[in-house]
């Protein structure tokens, strides 16, 4: 026999702690709100304390004396949504009363509630509404799919709500259409017809996870007064539970209601309620029919209370007497001078848990035993909350001695104690012992369902008595003050810090004294002692001892559950709450200096942007452009002549002022362009590059051929009018006509390479000025014209001009490029570049350059000092390159800063010198511009990603960022398997349709158009035009492969895959040099081994000091 022996305290301490799961560890721990006990053996949480997840629970158990002895256990706990419940109208009143001439107002935006917050958030939902006829039709729809309210689409067997409907939803306003769309529908007065029935139905669907979901119902009867509109709700909303169109309600619970008049509800005259029973139609289950309960006045004041008032009441009698009926209705009515208001709440009656049944083992047992109880097999459509083990005992204060209370034993049903509560089907439990005739205890079993309904379970009565031994033993060891009183049992159990066991041992000793000061007051009596004369003794007399000792046993065992000690455990946490708390600070200290290296990035990003651009450049698009003029129109130029027609007719006319609207001439306007806004800097210049014939490779047809523009084809000679190399004499002509046959260099013309859609060109060409007056220009466009100057060898023509906006303060530069395809085509582009020199137009952006340098320096210093730390390891880390990223793109976009300063004074100082009468080409300043731009956009898009850094902390964000690291090879190896697919169709639609469609005619465009095909944004009938066989099947063939298999199917026996691929490429490489691997480990094994040696050694020589 094993014998319990221990001299030492049995108390422990216990402690939870909770720690937030991502999908790789529980790692981040909560701190909860110090009202949160978490240091007693039960842990209760209050709802809305921990946000969605998963948690892991620990308790863990310390033995005070000896802390060195502790235990654990986890589960694991997650928390999700709470269902939210969809009200059409205030508190969810079933059915209301409206005017055929007045508005309903269905806002489930506003009256919806969601548990999980404390206001309803309207903007995270998507909201559909339907209506029907109820009584008389079913919601329309088309082949079963539910046709919304505004749904124009008619449905011939179920009508529309709406009596005067039309294609454009008229009748129906939804409002909050910015914040939270539809959240709220109003159905206009006289859409609806009098003395009929609708029902109305919301549909609402989260924005994030669709698969949340909610459905809210009203019933609307509408007549031909003005009734007001009375919402009915119940005074505990938790004991109303939606279900559908009906309150779930249990019929043990009793029904306390309340009306809310809203509008103008001074001419009241009575209010009345009306309970309805109510049962499903027998040939349709679209409608419910209700019957007026006859025996309402019969129960007045007995199962109901306050039929004439704003609030009632219905007793569970009424429940529990007609269990055979499951609809209820409530309906009250208010009566007005003129009208009548109806309102009510519909209810079903919840079914309690069913086909189930509970047993406990073993059938005998003294109040140390551990008896196991289990629960099977219940069903209950909502779901099983809980099991609560009572017994039938009844305490009742009889005798008191000292802190004790005397208890009686019972056999009454109605007077019963809780033993046991468990949320699991299966638990443990110790019990009291039964009375002294039976030894048989009476227990029952109650199953909860979540909404709350019942179902009471007798079980076997089970025999247990009392262990005698063990109390004796117990008073005895508190009478002497014996110190091995940890080894009984009962203080073993009492120790235990376990409330559910203490509470169990309190009852079942409180029984047995109240059992044996019973047998003490009879065997007095039974000697003659009169129970008159039997009184209770001061606390300090001897009688008393034995009780005195007990009960301060008892003081001492719940004050041993309370230690505060700080032992070790607690010092380690204590120290690890200050570390935790050092780093707190430390994580706001980088935030805080990030968050305002942000700031500062942004403001002087979208400080170099100039507000008035996109209007500038929209109003010289149309103007220059002349999209709307067909005959006209610089897009759509696709000969010579239709380009000779826009110079000669358009652009010549916009490029000086002319008379005003009413005939006056345009004073002051020197240089400007004819929209009176913009003045030309100097002068427009158009400039032609032009290729060299060649040889025809096959000379059978043409012997001369012109190819495409290049470098090493452009033509650089010098040439007469016509493009010819003799002088005419008889010809005289202008001084700008004969530049334009004669070639300037882009030094000369202070040009750049521009980079065309088809070509990259030269800064220099053969240029012609727009200088003089417009009669001038005309006749030398007019004479150019006749000159061929525009021929079979012109590959581009540039016109290129400054203009200056004074009312805005902008340059802006504006090229007009026409390149000329060998193939006969033109293809035009126009580019227009705003840009504003004044390098700080405040001294708030000054002061935020200074402080932007400052911080580059200090992150300099920090990551310098982190290479030399980390070295090579350093560039293996994400954060590492990004900011590097920002570092460089800062550095060099303060460069570029300099740089386009200088450009500035460059530019300033020619303007200065010549008035702005000189041509002066802003092509380089708006590269310099454009490389600013894009430096200073790569630094907020990097300044942004940070962001994801400083919020590792986050439990979301680090979910996400290990979900990234997590699947990162599965990512490479799909994009690699992707590409290798998607090359082959690029190679297949290129080669094949690069004739036949513009969006085959390079690579680029090409990749461009299957993109939009895999994203189902491509027009299939242009590849189905191109090739009527070719292109239906490469289509369908495409979409199958890459759209339906390669994006869209799952992965199936992806083990069984794996496994066989494994054996296949073992055999085919791995066999052959299996060896080679071990070899490697062997030779770094040997060098380690050398290298520790001579560090060891090294190390013994510095300690001998040599």
């Amino acid at each position: 026999m094993i014998q319990f022996n221990c001299d030492g305290s049995l108390s422990t301490t216990t402690k939870w702690t909770i720690k937030n799961c991502t999908s790789t560890s529980c790692s981040f721990a909560i701190v909860l709100n110090e009202k949160v006990m978490t240091t007693f053996s039960e842990l209760y949480i209050p709802s809305r304390t921990l946000d969605y997840g998963v948690y892991q629970l620990t308790l863990t158990v310390t033995m005070i004396d000896s802390p060195n002895l502790k235990a654990s256990s986890s589960v694991y706990v997650r928390i999700t949504a709470t269902g939210i419940t969809a009200n059409l109208v205030q508190l969810g009143t079933s059915m209301i009363t409206r005017g055929d001439q007045q508005d309903l107002l269905l806002d489930p935006g506003t009256f919806s509630v969601d548990p999980d917050e404390n206001t309803f958030d309207a903007t995270k939902w998507k909201y559909t509404y339907y209506c029907r006829i109820y009584e008389l039709y079913n919601f329309p729809n088309i082949q079963g799919i539910l046709l919304s309210i505004d749904d124009s689409t008619i449905d011939p067997y179920n009508p529309s709500c709406l009596s005067n409907r039309s294609g454009n939803g008229l009748g129906l306003i939804f409002g909050n259409l910015t914040a939270s769309p539809n959240s709220s529908l109003t159905v206009l007065g006289g859409s609806l017809q009098a003395n009929q029935i609708y029902q109305f139905m919301v549909y609402m669907e989260n924005r994030k996870n669709s698969s949340i979901q909610a459905t809210g119902y009203v019933l609307v009867t509408i007549e031909v007064t003005h009734p007001q509109l009375i919402a009915v709700g119940c005074v505990i909303s938790t004991m109303c539970v939606p279900n559908l169109e009906f309150q779930l309600l249990n019929p043990t619970t009793q029904v306390a209601l309340f009306t809310i008049c809203i509008g103008t509800c001074t001419n009241l005259q009575s209010i009345k309620w009306n309970i309805y029973q109510g049962s499903d139609n027998s040939t349709s289950s679209n409608y419910t029919q209700w019957t007026l309960f006859n025996q309402t006045s019969s129960y007045e004041n007995i199962w109901f209370f306050g039929t004439n008032t704003s609030n009632f009441t219905a007793t569970d009698l009424l429940f529990l007497n007609n269990l055979q009926i499951s609809l209820w209705r409530f309906e009250v009515v208010y009566t007005f001078v003129s009208e009548t208001s109806t309102s009510a709440l519909n209810f079903i009656i919840n079914q309690p848990p069913s086909n189930g049944s509970c047993s406990i083992n073993p059938l005998n047992g003294t109040i140390t035993t551990l008896f196991n109880m289990v629960c099977e097999d219940w069903y209950d459509v909502d779901g099983i909350q809980d099991y609560s083990l009572y017994c039938m005992l009844s305490f009742h204060y009889e005798l008191t001695f000292s802190h004790l209370v005397i208890l009686a034993w019972t056999t009454d049903i109605s007077q019963r104690t809780i033993i046991a509560f468990s949320s699991e089907y299966n638990f443990q439990v110790r019990l009291p012992a039964a009375d002294n005739e039976t030894s048989l205890l009476n227990l029952v079993v109650y199953v909860r369902d979540l909404v709350g309904s019942v179902t009471q379970v007798n079980i076997s009565s089970v025999n247990v008595i009392a262990d005698l031994v063990v109390i004796n033993d117990l008073i005895d060891k508190i009478t002497n003050l014996s110190s091995t009183i940890t080894n009984n049992p009962i203080v073993r159990l009492l120790s235990s810090g376990n409330q559910n066991v203490v509470g169990q041992m309190i009852i079942s000793l409180s029984q047995e004294l109240n059992q044996m000061s019973s047998e003490n007051l009879d065997k007095a009596i039974s000697n003659g002692i009169s129970a008159v004369d039997i009184s209770v003794s001061l606390l300090g007399s001897q009688s008393l001892q034995q009780v005195i000792e007990f009960n301060r046993f008892f003081f001492d065992c719940f004050a041993c559950l309370n230690i505060n000690r700080l032992n070790e455990n607690e010092i380690a946490y204590a120290r690890d709450q200050r570390l935790k708390e050092i780093q707190m600070w430390a994580i706001i200290r980088e935030y805080l200096i990030y968050f305002i290296f942000a700031i500062l990035v942004f403001l002087i990003t979208y400080s170099n942007r100039e507000q008035h651009s996109f209007f500038q450049v929209n109003h010289l698009r149309a103007y220059f452009l002349n999209e709307r003029q067909t005959t006209a129109d610089y897009t759509n130029i696709n000969t010579i002549d239709q380009y000779w027609y826009w110079l000669e007719n358009s652009f010549v006319s916009n490029i000086r002022a002319q008379q005003w609207y009413n005939g006056d001439i345009p004073q002051y306007l020197n240089g400007f362009l004819n929209d009176k806004s913009n003045r030309l800097i100097g002068w427009a210049t158009m400039r032609q590059l032009r290729v060299k014939s060649e040889l025809c490779p096959d000379r059978r047809v043409i012997s001369i051929c012109e190819d495409s523009y290049s470098f090493f084809n452009e033509e650089t000679q010098l040439f007469q009018p016509g493009w010819t190399n003799e002088t005419i004499e008889d010809e005289v002509y202008s001084s700008s006509i004969l530049k334009a046959f004669n070639y300037s260099t882009s030094d000369e013309l202070d040009a750049y390479t521009y980079v065309g859609e088809f070509g990259t060109y030269r800064g220099g060409g053969y240029v012609y000025e727009f200088r003089g007056c417009l009669s001038d220009m005309k006749t030398n466009l007019s004479a150019l014209h006749e000159l061929d100057w525009i021929d079979e060898k012109t590959r581009a023509v540039f016109i290129q001009l400054t203009l200056y906006n004074p009312s805005v303060q902008l340059l802006t530069a504006v090229t007009l490029l026409a390149e000329f395809l060998p193939t006969g085509g033109i293809y035009t582009t126009a580019r227009f570049e705003p840009i504003n020199f004044y390098t700080f137009q405040s001294i708030l952006q000054l002061v935020c350059t200074i402080l932007y340098i400052f911080f580059i320096i200090y992150f300099m210093i920090i990551e310098i000092r982190l290479i030399f730390e980390l070295r090579l390891k350093y560039f293996r880390q994400f954060w590492s390159i990004i900011q590097v990223g920002i570092i460089g793109c800062s550095l060099g976009s303060i460069g570029v800063y300099f740089w386009r300063f200088q450009e500035t004074n460059r530019i300033s100082q020619l303007f200065e010198q010549t008035n702005g009468y000189v041509y002066i080409n802003l092509q380089l300043a708006v590269y310099v511009n454009d490389i600013l731009t894009f430096l200073l956009g790569y630094c907020c898009f990097f300044s942004m990603i940070k962001f994801l850094q400083l919020f590792r902390f986050n439990q979301r964000i680090s979910l996400f960022a290990e979900t990234l690291k997590y699947c990162a090879k599965e990512l490479i190896s799909f994009s690699i398997m992707f590409a290798i697919v998607f090359m082959s169709y690029l190679s297949l639609f290129y080669l094949l349709f690069v004739s036949k469609l513009s969006s085959c005619s390079s690579l680029l465009t090409t990749a461009q158009m299957l993109f939009e095909m895999t994203l189902m944004k491509f027009d299939a009938s242009q590849i189905m035009g191109a090739d009527a066989f070719l292109g239906p099947f490469c289509f369908t063939l495409f979409m199958l492969l890459v759209v339906f298999i390669c994006l869209s199917l799952k992965r199936l026996n992806q083990e069984e895959i794996q496994e066989e691929r494994d054996c296949r490429m073992r055999s085919q490489y791995f066999d052959p040099i299996e060896n080679f691997p071990d070899r490697i480990d062997q030779l770094l094994e040997a060098l380690n081994k050398i290298y520790v040696d001579q560090k060891r050694e090294l190390a013994r020589l510095d300690k001998a000091g040599l």
